[in-house]
């Protein structure tokens, strides 16, 4: 399968000083605008520094796989035409400096839940998370054919999903069945903290209430989801790659699931908290009417009400990690004693998953 893609226009260059960091460490934004649309930014090297980019269908790619696209760039952005079935990988250099490949975060699929990729952000040793290897999602259910050919062209090999027992009866996931992929479930029933007893009284539901119930659910998190997150780790380390793991809106299990693998890849803490608070961006209002529990939360409870439970804010991200240093003694403590992840393999999920 191969892109064919057209350099269309050059956006918005501002004059900046000359950078004296490693093109690694500047940021460069990708983001869809139209259906075969996307918009790269590097205004940190705008108006100074030369950029070519390079296009490629494959994360990783090398020599003659690599597409020239945009030659000797000033003006710090410029959007492509995108056509074909895969998904496209842009590798930016500076001139005179190293490159680094980027990519979109949010994968552009119809009938996606939240699914993007994990890839790019700044880890250990100055390297980067692999694009296309670490996927996060919500439910898969509503994936399209042409969604699930998509998917298939990322070479997905493992599904680990979240979800209870009722949850994924509810929304059963047909592309992991198509697709023959190593698929990861278990059966249990989410304890819900105090959610549950709050429900059986809404007249005593208020946003505040609401909030407190979400930070108690993530004090349970780290026990509750340790059998999931244990076999998620045991994949990565298998190197069943590429492979992605989902709940049902993606924001909650899958969002520290996800704070948990870049942690053990040595992303810095804030970074792992935006991408933690990106759902609040990436599941959008489309996707949580699709989640029937969501869905009925919304209808009926008042907006202010219900914000605390449809979306995510830093304090259950901080819960849940101040919980893992209270009962282990760290995070690391956490990882290793409760998901069998200790330095050597850290050692070994950096050397085969950073760049």
């Amino acid at each position: 399968m191969k892109h064919t893609l057209t350099f269309a226009l050059a956006l918005l260059g501002a004059v900046h000083a000359a950078p004296s960091v490693a093109a690694r460490d500047v940021p460069v934004s990708v983001n869809r605008t139209a259906a075969q649309n996307v918009a790269l930014d590097w205004q940190d090297w705008a108006g100074t520094r030369p950029v070519s980019v390079f296009f490629a269908d494959q994360p990783d790619a090398k020599g003659k796989a690599l597409q020239p696209l945009i030659r000797n760039n000033k003006q710090g952005s410029a959007t492509v035409t995108t056509t074909g079935p895969g998904r496209p990988y842009f590798w930016i250099k500076p001139n005179g400096m190293s490159g680094r490949w980027v990519a979109e975060r949010l994968l552009p699929l119809a009938g996606g839940r939240n699914f993007r990729d994990l890839g790019g952000y700044q880890a250990a040793g100055g390297k980067h998370v692999r694009w296309g290897t670490i996927f996060r999602s919500g439910a898969m259910s509503g994936l399209t054919e042409t969604d699930q050919a998509y998917l298939g062209n990322l070479g997905i090999r493992t599904v680990c999903d979240f979800r209870t027992t009722s949850e994924r009866s509810a929304e059963p996931n047909a592309w992991v069945q198509n697709a023959k992929l190593d698929y990861f479930t278990r059966d249990y029933a989410l304890s819900g903290g105090n959610l549950g007893a709050l429900f059986a009284d809404r007249s005593k539901l208020t946003p505040s209430t609401m909030r407190d119930a979400m930070i108690g659910f993530y004090k349970s998190f780290p026990k509750e989801q340790a059998p999931a997150y244990r076999e998620l780790f045991a994949r990565l380390m298998a190197d069943r790659l590429p492979i992605a793991f989902n709940c049902t809106a993606g924001k909650d299990r899958a969002g520290l699931a996800s704070a948990l693998v870049l942690t053990a890849l040595g992303v810095p803490y804030e970074t792992v908290a935006e991408d933690f608070l990106l759902s609040n961006t990436t599941l959008s209002p489309d996707a949580l009417k699709a989640d029937r529990g969501l869905r009925t939360i919304m209808a009926v409870l008042p907006p202010d009400v219900a914000k605390p439970l449809i979306g995510v804010e830093r304090a259950y991200l901080d819960t849940a990690f101040a919980q893992m240093r209270a009962d282990y003694g760290s995070v690391d403590g956490y990882l290793e004693k409760e998901l069998g992840v200790g330095p050597r393999e850290r050692r070994m999920l950096r050397k085969r998953l950073l760049r």
